[in-house]
């Protein structure tokens, strides 16, 4: 029997939006559970060994590549669940969206941990003329204390403004890829988890932007767990249609 257009449609998307939520799912688990045992872990590595400035320094980096590798991993799979939407959807824009905003968050978390590490470690060595080892300073030594207070100032001013920048840049054009999948799916998750992202990207002035940024994410991940599970969502011709569930 042949196989109509309609069929093929509804087949094709009862095998994909699943797939996509799978991807997705899985990429924001990864994301979520892995930052909080990362941020867990570190936290209490730099209270055991912030008295030492040159361990400090290495547990800094090491939490760097740690974020930078759970940041990656799950963003790649969330990726891969987009990219499963944009081709079934035909939809180049919530794929290119979501992937500049891959690469600026990605980038913002190599460029502006160093950039703090780096600098600070230059505004500190300035602050002291001589040590005597690498936790205790002379600070009698000092020959001009205001300028390295006033250029350590300056470097946590300019980070804030780049991590703001960067942070903004990054969370809009997640904001916009996951609002068009909301409107392509009909599962308004996606929709919320949009604007609470934008919000808290916003709001990364201040402390509580992070956490907004977080419950987001979590709507997010909620989002593709009821793509996954079979939730009713839109096919391409715009119809409301139901993915199968899994056994």
């Amino acid at each position: 029997m042949a196989i109509t257009k309609s069929n093929q449609t509804t087949s094709n998307f009862n095998s994909i939006t699943p797939e996509a939520g799978n991807f997705g799912y899985l990429g924001s688990l990864i994301w979520i559970v892995g930052s909080i045992i990362v941020s867990i872990i570190f936290i209490a590595l730099d209270l055991v060994f912030l008295s030492s400035i040159n361990s400090y320094g290495f547990i800094y980096l090491i939490q760097i590549a740690c974020s930078l590798i759970v940041t990656f991993a799950g963003l790649f799979f969330i990726l891969k669940g987009v990219k499963y939407l944009s081709v079934f959807y035909k939809n180049k824009e919530i794929y290119n969206n979501f992937i500049i905003s891959f690469i600026i968050l990605l980038a913002s978390l190599i460029i502006i941990p160093f950039f703090n590490y780096i600098t600070t470690q230059l505004a500190v060595g300035s602050l002291y003329s001589s040590a005597s080892n690498s936790t205790i300073y002379n600070i009698t030594q000092l020959s001009n204390p205001i300028q390295p207070i006033f250029s350590i100032i300056s470097i946590a001013v300019l980070s804030i403004v780049i991590g703001l920048v960067l942070s903004l840049l990054s969370y809009f054009f997640m904001y916009r890829s996951y609002k068009k999948i909301s409107q392509l799916t009909g599962i308004t998750e996606f929709n919320t988890a949009a604007l609470i992202i934008i919000i808290g990207a916003i709001l990364t002035i201040i402390v509580i932007g992070g956490l907004v940024i977080f419950i987001g994410l979590v709507y997010a991940g909620l989002a593709w767990y009821k793509l996954k599970n079979g939730t009713a969502v839109n096919s391409p011709d715009g119809k409301a249609a139901t993915a199968p569930k899994k056994v």
